[in-house]
């Protein structure tokens, strides 16, 4: 599901301060997500019930964000100089799922599907579909009028373990290394999190209107192959949020349609969060570099933004996604500077500039008109 990448490993000189839960949301604030199974075992459906009560919970400790102090939050949604203009809209995403509860009483419904897919060589291990029905749009927002189908494959219950099984796990029998590197924590919940993010009608609205999609950046070897790796898992993410476009308008388009629009960002932050209160309080932070492995050595990289949305839009892929190429021309395509910022410790591998591109801005995500 995740890049393999070589990492530096730094030292935070200041302990981060420790999470707390939050509290219960009280009946009138719960929202019911009504699930409709189709092709799922029963053992399965428990599965993914339990993995979508999990993200629930995650959601409720990732409240009540430190926007000035978390080092999560600059490893994941930038420095707040860059990000402070979506802050509420982060905090509400979070704030939103967290009062979600599975119940059918009435319950928005949620149709989720066990599917086969063993001839997808991507590696997917799951994804959404949006389904848009027509209007009339009461709130100007239509993205809140579609239907969520969410869909697992086989892997989703081979490969991967739940929250609390895959944390013991590592806690109690992983090295030193690896109980402070985020990656060895990937789970079903954190899965489930980063779909529940695509689903527009639980969180466009609290997303400025906007979709929350899979971004790719883009890495040139320096021989002129170039290719774009999606932002999976905490290294790529790192790497997005520590990207800073130089020209101050340039800021807003990235942070708006980059940072603070990549599902795996929220999901990599609310495991962080977690995994930090099961550390009584010692913050993940590995990894620590932001420099990107491609075929196993180090490459200079030269970021582009893309926003992803052929119908496996929304998929938590395996770490073969990194050999997707999605070609490299860039006509009608604007080029910006960036900068490495002053936070990102320098590393030999990291240049301190290079060409961003942005492709034109898409508001809204592609969805699909389909019957249930």
């Amino acid at each position: 599901m995740y890049l393999n990448s070589r990492f530096f490993y730094f030292l935070y000189l200041l302990s981060p301060p420790s999470p707390t839960l939050t509290r219960e949301p009280s009946q009138t604030d719960v929202q019911r997500i009504c699930l409709k199974y189709e092709n799922c075992s029963p053992e399965w459906e428990t599965v993914i019930q339990d993995a979508f009560n999990k993200a629930f919970l995650m959601a409720s400790i990732s409240q009540n964000i430190d926007f000035e102090t978390d080092p999560a939050v600059k490893d994941f949604f930038g420095p707040s100089s860059l990000n402070y203009e979506y802050q509420d809209q982060i905090e509400s995403v979070f704030a939103h799922v967290a009062t979600f509860r599975i119940g059918c009483n009435p319950g928005l419904r949620a149709d989720v599907e066990c599917v086969d897919c063993s001839n997808n060589h991507t590696g997917t291990v799951a994804y959404v579909k949006n389904i848009q029905h027509p209007g009339p749009y009461p709130h100007g927002n239509r993205l809140e009028k579609t239907s969520p189908v969410f869909k697992f494959c086989e892997r989703f219950f081979d490969d991967y373990m739940s929250l609390e099984t895959k944390v013991k796990e590592i806690i109690d029998h992983g090295s030193k290394d690896w109980k402070l590197h985020l990656g060895s924590y990937t789970n079903q919940a954190s899965i489930v999190l980063h779909e529940i993010m695509h689903a527009n009608v639980l969180v466009s609205a609290q997303h400025g209107n906007r979709s929350i999609s899979d971004i790719a950046i883009q890495v040139d070897d320096g021989s002129g192959d170039e290719r774009y790796l999606e932002v999976y898992g905490p290294a790529m993410c790192k790497t997005l949020a520590r990207t800073v476009p130089k020209r101050q308008n340039t800021k807003a388009t990235f942070v708006r349609n980059g940072i603070t629009s990549n599902a795996d960002s929220y999901a990599q932050f609310a495991l962080a969060k977690y995994v930090q209160t099961k550390l009584n309080g010692r913050y993940p932070d590995q990894p620590t570099d932001s420099t990107v492995a491609v075929d196993g050595s180090w490459r200079i990289m030269t970021p582009k933004l893309k926003m992803r949305s052929s119908p496996f839009y929304g998929s938590a892929t395996s770490g073969n996604i990194g050999k997707q190429n999605y070609g490299s021309s860039s006509s009608g395509k604007e080029l910006f500077p960036f900068t490495v910022p002053d936070y990102l410790p320098k590393c030999p591998n990291i240049i301190a500039s290079a060409e961003y591109m942005v492709h034109a801005a898409q508001s809204e995500a592609k969805t699909w008109s389909e019957n249930f």
